[in-house]
């Protein structure tokens, strides 16, 4: 993924001189910081071919080129600075997962009830929801249909109580959830 930082006034400094909607955002955005994402050239930096500083830095100048081909140089050249970033590994995936695992927590900890990933239920969830064209975007989506959901079904149930404990695991390709009092 490419990030782009892009002064406000650089940007609308063409704009605000034909459109007074843009001259009424620059006047209350003089000193605002635009980042623009895009996964332009993202092909480049997928596989295992990114596994030196040399095999990166050339996935790096593919990136750059495929930016200029599709932006003008005009914008381009409004453009501060360019930061590529490495693609996700497996620690930043788990670590994300633990992110979205701990919101889920706090709902259910005002129910009483704790929430136990296993490190393969973890596994198998970034492993399963992570697209390498988007990103650990659809993480928290996988989440929700695999754990969230099941959970809510387990609440409406009355399977899972007040004062338990729900590990989750995963067993042979699918998460199985365990009651434990």
């Amino acid at each position: 993924m490419a990030m782009m930082a892009v002064r406000w006034d650089e940007l609308t400094h063409k704009a605000k001189q034909t459109v007074q909607a843009a001259q009424y955002l620059a006047s209350r955005h003089k000193n605002t910081v635009l980042i623009v994402t895009s996964n332009l050239g993202s092909t480049h930096l997928q596989g295992h071919a990114l596994r030196s500083a040399e095999a990166f830095g050339t996935a790096c100048a593919k990136v750059i080129v495929e930016l200029q081909a599709h932006f003008s140089p005009a914008f381009l050249n409004r453009v501060e600075d360019i930061i590529i970033f490495n693609p996700l590994g497996k620690e930043q995936l788990m670590a994300i997962v633990e992110l979205h695992l701990k919101e889920l927590r706090s709902t259910l900890g005002e129910r009483k009830i704790t929430l136990e990933l296993t490190d393969a239920a973890k596994d198998l969830l970034a492993t399963q929801a992570v697209n390498l064209n988007c990103g650990a975007r659809p993480l928290r989506r996988a989440l929700q249909r695999q754990v969230q959901d099941p959970l809510a079904l387990q609440l409406l149930h009355a399977e899972a109580l007040s004062g338990d404990r729900v590990v989750v695991d995963a067993v042979e390709g699918v998460l199985r959830f365990v009651r434990k009092h």
